[in-house]
């Protein structure tokens, strides 16, 4: 009988990576003052929602997200800490945003190594691969910058491709 090992920080590289362009994160619904409410906007507004979902299946959090905010909180109760070098499969926010309706908006993601990044696309309502501050302008500065990055100091051990 063979000796199987499950990876489990390489199933969850592969678990992010695999979610690009998927369509699992697009909504996310709950009762509002006893009105059931679509919370995402149709997947603009899923990055919450896709990585809490897939840190919560590694028990890497403690409940569901639908906010930034509410799952940095969490993951730091859970025992992730900010780093200053992040590795793959590392959690980046991003410095808030102002909306056009004058809201902030914060994003989280993954770090995947090599200046990219998994995220949730609002335009494509799904998670996307991209250039981690999402590009540079003119003037060689990032279009978003980052916040902070967030490691978990003993799920990755297993990690093959760290």
């Amino acid at each position: 009988m063979p000796i199987i090992q499950v990876l489990h920080a390489d199933t969850y590289l592969a678990m992010i990576q695999g979610s690009v362009g998927s369509q699992a994160y697009r909504n996310a619904y709950a009762l509002v003052d006893g009105v059931r409410s679509e919370l995402t906007s149709g997947g603009a507004h899923s990055c919450a929602f896709f990585v809490g979902d897939i840190l919560l299946r590694f028990r890497l959090t403690k409940e569901p997200h639908l906010r930034v905010q509410g799952l940095e909180k969490d993951m730091l109760n859970s025992g992730w800490l900010i780093t200053d070098s992040p590795k793959i499969g590392d959690v980046i926010v991003w410095e808030p945003i102002i909306e056009e309706d004058g809201q902030e908006h914060l994003h989280v993601g993954f770090f995947m190594g090599n200046d990219q990044a998994i995220s949730n696309s609002t335009s494509k309502r799904s998670p996307g691969e991209h250039q981690w501050t999402f590009g540079m302008d003119a003037k060689g500065n990032p279009y978003r910058a980052i916040k902070s990055f967030y490691t978990h100091p003993t799920f990755f051990a297993d990690a093959t491709y760290r």
